[in-house]
């Protein structure tokens, strides 16, 4: 199993690699690109042996009464990088945010 390193980052370079991760992986990227261009986010993302292999991004989510927390919006898991137990990792980096 890879050591995974995960890093919050806001670099427009960073989040164009963790959008290009959704469409080879079987996921549509239009839901991840709306809340990249409508709301403030936090975007962590995952590497193993250098390459981009998953990514979180959060934002603030608000109920119907206008209350707000924070939230996880799109997780992504490269497809050979799945069952290793990153999405956990990706998770629990969020929630202690």
């Amino acid at each position: 199993m890879p050591k995974f390193t995960i890093y919050k980052t806001d670099s427009p370079d960073d989040v164009a690699a963790f959008l290009a991760l959704f469409e080879p992986n079987g996921e549509p990227s239009i839901h991840p690109r709306l809340v990249i261009d409508e709301n403030e986010w936090d975007l962590w993302l995952a590497e193993a042996n250098g390459e981009l292999v998953g990514g979180a991004l959060c934002c603030e989510m608000v109920d119907e009464a206008g209350d707000g927390w924070g939230g996880e919006d799109n997780l992504i898991v490269g497809a050979p990088f799945r069952r290793q137990g990153l999405a956990r990792q990706l998770m629990a980096v969020v929630e202690s945010y």
